[in-house]
């Protein structure tokens, strides 16, 4: 889909000092990009240079970076959903826009807040750009989700390819026991946590435990230790944790919000997934306990989920070659 030479650079636009979901596939991007022998670098757009702007957990990617781009025909430029702006700030280079998250999106846009005042704000701003122009036959939209591409076809965006992310080979080398787990629910606290809370509080009997706050270790531990993991949040993309829970051995319960409820994207059975509706909430404290009960049989349910994930990797490189071709 790109056009590629001998001397194409791929820049990678990134948040400096960050770990979450989204930068982490943004480096993981970068690292294969340049296993496949593409000229890939991290480009941090807002950083103190003095310092390294790589926290310690992606520094096993070893992802050189720059500190300026070159506006030239043949190089690349990958831009998340959060950073529109980079979208025509540079005239020449070729450019994706990764859409790892649509909710990020429209936030960083600020599209719900300021929709009434777009002609408005558009009259005394009309340079500054922060939406995407979906008529913009030369921007190529990537869709790290089937929610995401479910937009962009709502949008009429003219080229677009799925580019799914993989979770890092490290989550592959734990193995979780069923004879060692614990009845333990974990929860996300920073998703969904109103409706979550609601639900906590009717089943006060019940071990409920926050992932907030926490090294990757300690993550990991809890996860062994789990029977369920909840998702009550947005699910802006294809998220990360229910993907990580389900892998070390987790019943995995989601509303039908963004991601979650395209089964192409969060592929569990739909008596695991529930409308966030107060009217709902004694259904799924009654799952739950089922589910800690019966979770040796239960457990079952999501094999086919773990076999899904588990393609992932081999699936994100068959879409790199196919994005991105030498000539």
């Amino acid at each position: 889909m790109f056009k590629i030479t001998k001397t194409t650079k791929i820049y990678i636009v990134c948040p400096a000092n960050c770990e979450t979901g989204g930068p982490e596939a943004l480096y993981t991007l970068g690292y294969e990009l340049r296993k496949l022998g593409f000229e890939a670098y991290m480009f941090y757009k807002i950083s103190n240079l003095k310092n390294n702007p790589v926290v310690d957990k992606y520094k096993k990617f070893d992802m050189p970076f720059v500190n300026k781009i070159k506006d030239d025909i043949n190089n690349i430029l990958i831009i998340p959903e959060t950073s529109p702006d980079l979208l025509y700030k540079y005239k020449k280079i070729q450019k994706g826009f990764w859409w790892l998250s649509v909710d990020n999106y429209l936030k960083a846009t600020n599209r719900k807040k300021y929709k009434g005042f777009k002609k408005i704000f558009r009259k005394i701003f009309p340079k500054r750009t922060y939406e995407v122009n979906f008529n913009d036959n030369k921007i190529i939209h990537l869709a790290q989700s089937y929610y995401a591409m479910d937009f962009l076809k709502q949008n009429n965006a003219q080229n677009t390819a799925f580019l799914m992310d993989y979770l890092t080979d490290e989550i592959w080398k734990y193995k979780y026991d069923c004879n060692k787990k614990e009845n333990i629910i974990l929860y996300n606290p920073k998703k969904g946590y109103e409706f979550t809370k609601q639900i906590i509080e009717k089943a006060p009997d019940l071990t409920f435990i926050p992932l907030i706050n926490l090294s990757y270790d300690k993550v990991i531990e809890l996860l062994l230790k789990s029977k369920i993991y909840i998702d009550f949040g947005t699910h802006p993309g294809k998220d990360r944790f229910p993907r990580e829970a389900a892998i070390l051995g987790n019943i995995v319960i989601t509303n039908k919000r963004g991601a979650a409820k395209f089964f192409e994207d969060v592929p569990i059975p739909e008596n695991y997934k529930f409308d966030d509706d107060i009217s709902n909430i004694d259904n799924i404290v009654q799952v739950l306990r089922n589910c800690l009960n019966n979770y040796n049989f239960d457990i079952n349910d999501f094999q086919s989920y773990r076999e899904f994930i588990s393609k992932d990797k081999e699936n994100f490189i068959n879409d790199l070659k196919k994005i991105f071709t030498k000539e």
